[in-house]
């Protein structure tokens, strides 16, 4: 059964026919997409679901592109990207399907949807490291601030220490160790943030709630840190003569 997809402006409409299913290179039509010619890339990923219906490879692609031109705020883009990704994930649900449905879904403001389509992409292997931030995004809104914390800690275990996000990424496990009241978490989280964080303002950031945790010794390592990068920096040298 085939299911033939409308590429011009209007919703995504799907009717049925049958063909013989056969792999198609999806990525030769993502090519056009990248060199900003979506119209094209969708009207040649439209003809390709319709003659290789089975591929859910080839939905999923269509569904990239379409959420591409919604992150520019385009509510129609991001309704046909929900669409053929749901389809895309009915008929082979990959972490790939899963992660990119979830992560339209959040977009569109539905974050317990959202969380619940991203665990179930996160469980699947391969998952793509990026899932698990969505996971922690959708999972804080929902107000499920422990499967947030999990989520980072599961990104930050797989992320290479030359990850530029890692700083930021050990700060919100210690902003959501607080908010779970977890305070020796945060205590060694806010140390790893420091450890990771290379610029003066978030070194002066995790250094002010290491003071609000009374982790003075903490707290004198990182501005220390700090002011080997702005040694005029007077608000931290103010902050290290009260740790002291």
């Amino acid at each position: 059964m085939a299911f033939h997809i409308d590429s011009c402006s209007q919703p995504i409409r799907l009717r049925c026919s049958y063909s013989h299913a056969c792999p198609i290179p999806v990525c030769h039509y993502s090519t056009y997409a990248d060199a900003n010619q979506t119209t094209r890339a969708v009207r040649l990923l439209g003809h390709a679901t319709e003659r290789y219906p089975d591929q859910a490879d080839s939905y999923v692609a269509l569904g990239r592109i379409w959420f591409e031109e919604a992150r520019n705020g385009d509510r129609v883009a991001l309704g046909k990207a929900i669409e053929a990704l749901q389809h895309a994930a009915s008929m082979e649900p990959t972490s790939r399907a899963l992660g990119l449905l979830g992560e339209a879904q959040l977009a569109g403001a539905d974050s317990a949807l959202a969380e619940d389509i991203l665990r179930q992409a996160a469980d699947k292997l391969p998952a793509d490291r990026a899932t698990f931030l969505h996971l922690a995004e959708a999972a804080e809104r929902a107000g499920n601030i422990d499967e947030a914390r999990r989520a980072l800690l599961d990104y930050y275990s797989l992320c290479p220490s030359t990850d530029r996000r890692r700083g930021d990424i050990a700060r919100r496990i210690a902003d959501l160790s607080l908010r779970l009241n977890d305070v020796p978490a945060a205590v060694t989280w806010y140390t790893n943030a420091a450890a990771s964080s290379s610029s003066v303002s978030d070194l002066l950031e995790v250094a002010r709630a290491q003071m609000r945790l009374a982790d003075k010794q903490g707290a004198i390592v990182t501005l220390n840190r700090l002011l080997e990068k702005d040694p005029g920096n007077e608000v931290a040298r103010a902050l290290r003569a009260i740790a002291r």
